[in-house]
């Protein structure tokens, strides 16, 4: 299988309009992000770990853990776009630092360029029960279609998701769905019951699929997908990823076993507290 170098980069900020301060909520004695965090550190596909942040603080306390973090803009529009800036960034501090080794005779020397970053793995900072391998089938799907397919019908994203039939979650519009094609790649991102059916509800036998928020990207294409400007069927369903649908990028979307959670709300935090516990009883 094809290999490359791949990172991860957990977008991170205090102001949370449901829940201010969130990411630094105590789960089981820890807090929400640090647990992200080790828990990203754990997958053996990426060599490193990063976190975005506008927050001087955020910055402090992962440096403090034994991290890295990156300060970004306060007007970033989502995570996507914190990741976009923190990538660009990392790439120009890569390049000075090689450069910077020239010193003063460059004509005597070249500078040992770094191998480019070929996959770049946005990881939610709200979910503290991410699964490392999610993120190692991501690249590894991304890396697969390099073996096995022609250029042109490589996914430029590769995202996860997982079956339910929890009528719960396929009416609850914040829980997105999403329907693929024989080739494991997304027909369509939505808030709503898909595959829909005439009768309004799901039928037995049908396939529902859980979208999960985590996404790898070809380095290659990350840039260009952070010029789309947002598009008509991202501003009805309120998803980014349909932008770049829109835009014509293949999305490949890898089935896992389960959705970890993430902690928009106390009442959520709560939720993951008890079911630590459970884990922890058994």
């Amino acid at each position: 299988m094809s290999s490359g170098r791949a990172i991860v980069i957990i977008p991170a900020r205090l102001a949370s309009t449901r829940f201010p301060r969130k990411l630094l909520q105590p789960l089981g004695g820890v807090p929400i992000l640090r647990r992200v965090l080790d828990r990203a550190n754990e997958a053996k596909k990426v060599e490193s770990v990063l976190v975005a942040t506008e927050d001087e603080e955020i910055k402090y306390l992962v440096e403090q853990w034994g991290g890295h973090a990156i300060l970004t803009s306060s007007n970033c529009a989502n995570g996507t776009e914190r990741v976009g800036e923190a990538y660009r960034k990392v790439m120009v501090s890569s390049m000075n630092q090689s450069f910077s080794k020239l010193g003063r005779n460059p004509c005597c020397s070249s500078p040992s360029i770094p191998p480019p970053i070929d996959y770049i793995v946005n990881v939610q900072g709200d979910e503290p029960l991410v699964n490392p391998h999610h993120i190692d089938v991501l690249v590894e799907r991304l890396q697969k279609e390099e073996d096995e397919q022609a250029t042109s019908c490589w996914s430029a994203i590769a995202t996860p998701c997982c079956a339910t039939r929890d009528m719960r979650e396929l009416v609850d519009p914040n829980v997105v769905k999403v329907v693929t094609n024989s080739s494991g790649q997304a027909l369509y991102f939505s808030r709503s019951l898909i595959p829909g059916s005439k009768a309004g509800y799901s039928l037995p036998g049908v396939d529902y699929l859980r979208h999960i928020g985590m996404y790898a990207f070809r380095s290659s294409v990350f840039t260009k997908l952070m010029e789309l400007p947002r598009s008509s069927l991202e501003a009805v369903e309120e998803l980014e990823q349909l932008r770049w649908l829109e835009a014509g990028h293949k999305i490949a979307v890898e089935r896992v076993d389960g959705a970890a959670g993430g902690v928009d709300t106390p009442e959520q935090l709560t939720l993951l507290e008890e079911k630590l516990l459970r884990v922890a009883e058994d």
